[in-house]
C-alpha cells in the first residue's frame, strides 16, 4: 500500500480496530510526501471501542517519511490513538510526525507490542493517554532515535515501557504526567543514550523506574517533580548507570530519588535542587556507587545526598553541595545508611554536619572529609548523632564558623574511631572534635586543630569518653589546648605540644577522669601547662613530663579540688611558681612522684595555696611543710633516664613497694604500661610498677637462695 502526494485520510470510524487504516500481514505500507496526512485536527480518525484510531497494523511494515508527513489526531477508546502495531516494523523519517493522538488507556500517539520503531528526524508529539502519552511499549518492543515531546499521561507522559522494552538514542522533552513526566519504565525496561529535559511530574520528573528498569548513558536536565525524583525516580530495584543529572528539581531528590534497592552507578549529579537530598535521596537498601555529586542544594537536609534505612554510598566524590536551613551539607545519613570510601569536600550546611550529618545508626568509614563548614551548627566536617559511627576517616581542614566541633561533633552516643582529625577550626569549643552526652572518640590522631574558646583538640561535656588517642599540636584561646573534659573520661591517650590559656594539655573538671595518659611538652599562657584540674577532676596512672610549661603550675594546676593517684610529674617548668604542681583551695595527691621540676620564683616541685591540700605516700622534695606529708619520701626516685624520657623505676628505687594500696588497684587494674598495678604485694609510687627484667629476677632468686643456704649451714 502506498499513500503519497499530500494525500489525506480523514473522518473514518471503526468500532474495534483501525479507524483510518487496517493492516494485517501487509508487506509494506509506505506513507510519504510533504503534508501527507492520516487524520488532522478537524477530521479525526477514530475507533469507538478498540485500538488504533489512525492505523492498526499486525505483522506488517510501515514507512512514514516527508516534511510534515503525519499520522495525527487519531482517537482510540482503548490503545494507540494514532497507531497500534503488533509484531510489526515501523520507520519514520524526514520530518514525519505522530501527533495529537488520544487513547483512553495506553499510547496516545503509538501503542507498540513486540515490534520495532525507528525514527530519523521524526517525532511523537502532543499526544495524551492514561499510560504512555506519546508511546506505550511492551513485550520486548524497541524504539530508536525518536523525538518525544509535549505529550501527557497519568503515568509516562512521554512514553511508558514494560516487560523488557528498550528505548535508545531518543530525545524526550516537555512531557508531563503524575508519574514519570518523560518516561515510566518497569519490569526490565531499558532506556539508553537518551536526553530528557523540561519534563514534569509529581514523582519522577524525567523518568520513573519501577521493579527493575534501567537508565544507561542518559542525560537528564531541567526536569521537575513536585514530590520525589526531579531527574529520575527509582523504585524497587531500578538502576541508573553512566548518566548525567543536572539542574533538576524536586521536593525530595532533586537529581534522583531511589527507594527499595534502586542503584546509581558511575554517574554525575550536579546543580540539582530539592528540600531533602538536593542531588540524591536514597532510602531502604538503595546504593550509590562511583558517582560524582556536586553543586547541589537542599533547603532542608542533605545538600548532596539524603540517605538512610540501609542505603549505601561508596567510592563517590561529594563536593560543593550545601543546605539552606538544616543539616548535612554534603550528606545527611540516618537509620543505618552507610558511607564508604568517599571524598567529601567543600560542602556547607546551615546547621550541623557541613560535610556529613550521620544520625540514628548511620555508618561512615574510610572517607576523606576535607574543607567543609557549618554556618551556625556543630561539626564542620561531620556530625555524629544518636548512635552514628565514624570509622577510619580523615577529617581535615573543616570549620564551624559560629559554633562547635570544627572537625567532628559527637552527640548522644555518636562514636568516632580510628580517624585522623587535623587542622580543623571552631569559633567556640572543640576545634577538632566536640563530644556531648555520650559521644566517644577512640583510637584517633587529633592534631593541629584550633578553637577560639575551649578544647582546641577535643571538647567533652557530659558522660563522654576519649580513649587511645594521640592528641598534639592543638590550641585554643581559653581552656584545654588538647582536651577540655567535663564530667567525662580520657583514657590511654598521648597529649603533647598543645597550647591554651589554662590547661595547655588538658582542662578537667567536675568528676572528669583522666587515666593512663602521657602528657608532655604542652604549654599554657597562665595556669597548668600540662593539666588544669578544677572542682573534682581525677588523674590516675598518668605521666606528666617533658617540659610542660606555664607561668604557674608547669605540670599541673589544681583549683578547688582534684586528685592525683599514682602519677609521675617530672621535668616540667614554671616561669613563676609550681614547676611540678600547684594546689589551690584543695587537692589530693597520693602515690605520686613529683621530681626534677623547675620554677624560677619558688616551689620547683610543688606549691600550695590555702587549705584542704593533702599529699600522702609521695616521692618529692622538699617534704618539709608538705601538707599532709604522710609517708612521703624526699629521695631520688631513680628514673631509668630522665634525659631519655624514660621514667620507669630502676632496681633499688625507694619508690618500689612504697605506696598505699587502694581498692581500685585490685586485678585487673594495670599501670601505665599495662602491667599489673600491684606486682609484689604492695603498690609502687608513680605511674609505672617496677617489674624486674628476667636477669634481675634470676639474680634476686639466686641471692635469696644463697642467703638461705648460708643460714642453714650456720
Amino acid at each position: 500500500m502506498t499513500i503519497n502526494g499530500a494525500a489525506i485520510v480523514v473522518e473514518n470510524i471503526a468500532i474495534s480496530k483501525g479507524g483510518g487504516i487496517y493492516l494485517e500481514n501487509c508487506g509494506l505500507c509506505n506513507i510519504f510526501g510533504e503534508n501527507t496526512s492520516i487524520g488532522d485536527a478537524f477530521d479525526e480518525n477514530q475507533v469507538t471501542n478498540g485500538c488504533g484510531g489512525g492505523i492498526y497494523a499486525v505483522n506488517s511494515s510501515i514507512i512514514i517519511s516527508g516534511k510534515n508527513c503525519r499520522v495525527s489526531d487519531g482517537v482510540a477508546s482503548d490503545s494507540g490513538g494514532c497507531i497500534w502495531m503488533g509484531n510489526s516494523e515501523f520507520i519514520a523519517s524526514g520530518g514525519a510526525k505522530i501527533r495529537a493522538g488520544h487513547a483512553g488507556n495506553d499510547g496516545g500517539g503509538m501503542f507498540i507490542v513486540a515490534s520495532t520503531a525507528v525514527f530519523i528526524n521524526a517525532s511523537v508529539e502532543g499526544n495524551n493517554a492514561y499510560e504512555g502519552g506519546g508511546i506505550y511499549l511492551q513485550i520486548g518492543s524497541e524504539i530508536l532515535g525518536c523525538i518525544i515531546k509535549s505529550n501527557s499521561a497519568s503515568e509516562g507522559g512521554g512514553l511508558f515501557c514494560t516487560n523488557g522494552c528498550a528505548i535508545t538514542d531518543c530525545t524526550i522533552n516537555g512531557n508531563n504526567a503524575s508519574r514519570g513526566g518523560g518516561a515510566y519504565c518497569n519490569f526490565g525496561g531499558i532506556i539508553s543514550g537518551c536526553t530528557y529535559y523540561h519534563n514534569d511530574a509529581d514523582e519522577g520528573g524525567g523518568i520513573y523506574f519501577d521493579h527493575g528498569g534501567m537508565v544507561l548513558g542518559c542525560t537528564s536536565s531541567y526536569n521537575n517533580a513536585s514530590f520525589n525524583g526531579g531527574g529520575s525516580y527509582c523504585f524497587y530495584g531500578g538502576t541508573i548507570s553512566n548518566c548525567v543529572f543536572s539542574v533538576n528539581e524536586a521536593s525530595d531528590g532533586g537529581g534522583v530519588s531511589c527507594y527499595y534497592g534502586g542503584k546509581i552507578l558511575t554517574s554525575e549529579i550536579y546543580n540539582n535542587d530539592a528540600s531533602y537530598g538536593g542531588g540524591v535521596e536514597c532510602n531502604t537498601n538503595s546504593e550509590i556507587l562511583n558517582c560524582t555529586i556536586s553543586g547541589n542544594r537542599a533547603t532542608s537536609y542533605g545538600g548532596g545526598i539524603s540517605c538512610g534505612q540501609g542505603s549505601i554510598i561508596s567510592n563517590c566524590i561529594i563536593g560543593g553541595n550545601w543546605t539552606e536551613n538544616e543539616d548535612g551539607g554534603g550528606i545527611y545519613c540516618s537509620f543505618g545508611g552507610e558511607i564508604l570510601d568517599c571524598i567529601i569536600n567543600d560542602n556547607t550546611s546551615k546547621k550541623s554536619g557541613g560535610g556529613i550529618c550521620c544520625k540514628m545508626g548511620g555508618f561512615v568509614s574510610d572517607c576523606t572529609i576535607v574543607e567543609n563548614k557549618t554556618k551556625i551548627g556543630g561539626g564542620g566536617g561531620i556530625c555524629c548523632d544518636q548512635g552514628g559511627l565514624i570509622h577510619s576517616c580523615s577529617i581535615i581542614s573543616n570549620s564551624s564558623e559560629t559554633y562547635v566541633g570544627g572537625g567532628a561533633y559527637c552527640f548522644l552516643d555518636g562514636i568516632v574511631t580510628n580517624c585522623i582529625i587535623s587542622k580543623n577550626n571552631s569559633e567556640l569549643e572543640g576545634g577538632g572534635s566536640y563530644c556531648y552526652h555520650g559521644g566517644i572518640v577512640s583510637g584517633c590522631i587529633i592534631n593541629d586543630n584550633t578553637s577560639r574558646d575551649n578544647g582546641g583538640g577535643v571538647y567533652c561535656d557530659g558522660s563522654n569518653a576519649v580513649s587511645l588517642c594521640t592528641i598534639y599540636g592543638n590550641s585554643c584561646s581559653n581552656y584545654g589546648g588538647g582536651v577540655y573534659c567535663w564530667e567525662s573520661t580520657v583514657d590511654k591517650c598521648t597529649i603533647s605540644s598543645n597550647n591554651a590559656n589554662l590547661g595547655g594539655g588538658i582542662f578537667c573538671s567536675w568528676d572528669c577522669s583522666v587515666s593512663d595518659c602521657i602528657i608532655n611538652s604542652n604549654s599554657a599562657k597562665s595556669y597548668g601547662g600540662g593539666v588544669y584540674c578544677c572542682q573534682g577532676g581525677t588523674l590516675t596512672n598518668c605521666l606528666i613530663s617533658g617540659m610542660n610549661l606555664a607561668p604557674y603550675g608547669g605540670g599541673i594546676y589544681f583549683n578547688e579540688g582534684g586528685a592525683l593517684f599514682n602519677c609521675t610529674i617530672a621535668d616540667n617548668h614554671a616561669f613563676y611558681y609550681g614547676g611540678g604542681i600547684i594546689c589551690s583551695n584543695g587537692g589530693t595527691v597520693v602515690n605520686t612522684i613529683i621530681y626534677n621540676n623547675q620554677a624560677f620564683s619558688g616551689g620547683s616541685n610543688w606549691k600550695t595555696y590555702h587549705s584542704g591540700v593533702l599529699f600522702s605516700y609521695c616521692c618529692t622534695t622538699p617534704t618539709n611543710n608538705l601538707p599532709g606529708g604522710n609517708q612521703c619520701i624526699p629521695d631520688n626516685p631513680m628514673f631509668v633516664s630522665s634525659v631519655g624520657n624514660d621514667y620507669h623505676l630502676q632496681f633499688g628505687s625507694p619508690c618500689i613497694d612504697a605506696g598505699f594500696n587502694m581498692v581500685w588497684m585490685d586485678p585487673p587494674a594495670t599501670d601505665l604500661d599495662g602491667n599489673p598495678r600491684i606486682y609484689a604485694g604492695k603498690v609502687d609510687i608513680g605511674c609505672y610498677e617496677f617489674v624486674p627484667e628476667p636477669f634481675y629476677l634470676s639474680f634476686i632468686i639466686y641471692f635469696l637462695l644463697f642467703i638461705s643456704r648460708r643460714k642453714y649451714k650456720k
